[in-house]
């Protein structure tokens, strides 16, 4: 039971640790930060 709510608690603080991030906003968002940005395109 703990392992589920564990789980459960690490997905939901996971999707609010994704931010987007534009050319706009880029400098500011890492400034001072450990970060791990992933990059895609939708070919």
């Amino acid at each position: 039971m703990k392992k589920i709510v564990l789980v459960l608690l690490f997905s939901v603080f996971s999707l609010f640790a994704f931010e987007n991030l534009t050319n706009n906003n880029f400098d500011q968002k890492i400034a001072n930060k450990n970060v791990i940005i992933d990059f895609y395109s939708n070919w």
